[in-house]
């Protein structure tokens, strides 16, 4: 640049300094346009913001680790577990309920009022379906 001024193909403002623009003009087109850069801020919800991530990471941290020491406390269960003991359950009450038209049939049969059968009925469903309190549950 210094040497386009000595040479006059750029002029000085009066303050001693070059406009840019001024300059680029009287240089013409031997030279490549000059590009400009800046630098703008991004816009609310172009991207992730790092505090907003850096926030979302140490929260996720801390879930794991309070998920963890519940683990380790017995407070969970690995779902599997429960999917495999609820499933035996139902298994074990089906069976159970099923099983009781033949297993009752002769004390049915022998009841001589309405309400004999109803008695041994509800007795046997509720011992049947007692079974099904978690306390009972297979592995508990």
């Amino acid at each position: 640049m210094t040497q386009w001024v000595k040479r006059g193909k750029i002029e000085l403002e009066a303050d001693g300094k070059i406009d840019p623009d001024k300059a680029d003009t009287q240089r013409g087109a031997r030279v490549q346009p000059r590009i400009t850069v800046t630098k703008a801020a991004p816009a609310a919800g172009d991207g992730p913001d790092f505090f907003e991530e850096r926030a979302r990471h140490e929260r996720a941290k801390a879930d794991l680790a309070e998920l963890k020491a519940q683990e380790r406390a017995g407070e969970l269960v690995e779902l599997e577990e429960v999917k495999r003991l609820w499933a035996t359950l139902a298994t074990e009450t089906r069976d159970r309920l099923l099983g009781l038209p033949d297993r009752l049939a002769e004390e049915l049969h022998a009841a001589e009022t309405e309400h004999e059968v109803r008695e041994v009925l509800r007795r046997e469903l509720t011992e049947a379906l007692s079974r099904v309190d978690p306390e009972h549950a297979p592995g508990a």
